[in-house]
């Protein structure tokens, strides 16, 4: 059976989610659109937890500009995956 899943409504162009499941798994994340000044922008965080038979946490996070008269974009994101509650160099 798949974990419960909450979705917020959006807000100011502000959402947010979470899930958890039996095995101590959980996760949240928090995402941003709108536009404004003749740019998109769209971006989000999250962060999740497993503690199976090995612990692992997973923090990401994203973010992507666009200029709309020209269609130049930009693209960024980061993920680290901490396992065992050891941060790997």
């Amino acid at each position: 059976m798949p974990p419960p899943i909450h979705d917020t409504p959006i807000w100011n162009g502000f959402s947010a989610s979470a899930s958890w499941a039996e095995g101590d798994y959980w996760d949240a994340a928090l995402r941003y659109s709108g536009e404004g000044g003749g740019f998109k922008l769209a971006g989000a965080v999250a962060y999740s937890h497993t503690d199976g038979t090995a612990e692992s946490n997973y923090t990401q996070a994203g973010v992507y500009v666009e200029h709309v008269a020209t269609g130049l974009w930009l693209y960024g994101a980061y993920g680290h995956v901490d396992p065992d509650g050891v941060t790997a160099p």
